[in-house]
């Protein structure tokens, strides 16, 4: 109904107002409660947290090993042992050590024998190895390494190549081999959150060998001794994988 009298534009404007915010509009923007706002609005902070969270155990898992202990698989198989310990100096750098001893029959030489029907001789192998890396990707934990390798590595075997029973004569030779590389070296190294560790390297280098063997001849109360010496320098790749422990 009309009004006997006329409002000041101003007060209109604010009735107005008044009128829309108490519509159907307002109703739809109040549906939402106060506690479930504040979940909604929580919800995404906290999975940013969790995976933040994450983000820096894994943090703390790259930068709190200092030590690696690692096996060689491949060598398992010989059967030898060969152990590497390697120690982080700083986040990119690190230096090892490894040694090994045991026998020197891999599975390629097996093969060969089954095939063949030949004995391989039995070789016994001791080796020494020291290096430095610099992780020019990532740290010591979890890096691509690059660095440089000297190894050494002694080899000795005494092979019966044969006895003939009606005459008692025999052949047997006596075998020693002594090798020395040196080389740079490209590797990856990954170490999980619990420690578990697999690292693994290739390079190549120049290798000084000397190996003699002597082929003796008996027969009765004669023998005949043949010795060979043999040296070499020349280049050489070689290559190493571990799986083990950091701490």
């Amino acid at each position: 109904m009309p009004l006997p009298f006329a409002l000041p534009v101003p007060v209109v404007l604010a009735l107005a107002g008044v009128a829309a915010a108490s519509g159907p509009q307002a109703a739809a923007l109040d549906v939402t409660s106060p506690v479930e706002g504040e979940a909604r609005a929580t919800a995404p902070a906290d999975r940013v947290t969790v995976q933040a969270r994450r983000h820096r155990t894994a943090d703390r898992a790259k930068v709190t090993a200092r030590h690696s202990i690692t096996l060689s698989p491949f060598r398992a198989t010989w059967p030898a042992l060969h152990a590497r310990y390697e120690l982080r100096l700083t986040p990119h750098l690190g230096v090892d050590v490894a040694a090994g001893t045991g026998s020197w029959n891999p599975v390629s030489a097996r093969v060969v024998s089954a095939v063949t029907g030949t004995t391989m001789p039995d070789v016994s192998i001791t080796e020494v190895e020291a290096a430095v890396s610099t992780y020019v990707a990532g740290r010591f934990a979890r890096g691509v390494q690059l660095g440089l390798t000297a190894r050494r590595q002694v080899a000795s075997s005494d092979v019966v190549w044969g006895t003939d029973p009606s005459t008692g004569a025999s052949t047997s030779t006596a075998f020693a081999a002594k090798t020395a590389i040196v080389g740079p070296h490209l590797g990856l190294k990954r170490v999980g959150q619990k420690g578990l560790t697999f690292q693994a390297r290739v390079g190549g280098g120049w290798m000084f060998a000397d190996a003699s063997a002597t082929t003796v001849v008996s027969a009765g109360d004669t023998s005949l001794p043949l010795p060979l010496v043999q040296a070499y320098s020349g280049p050489m790749v070689f290559g190493n994988m571990g799986i083990g422990y950091s701490f």
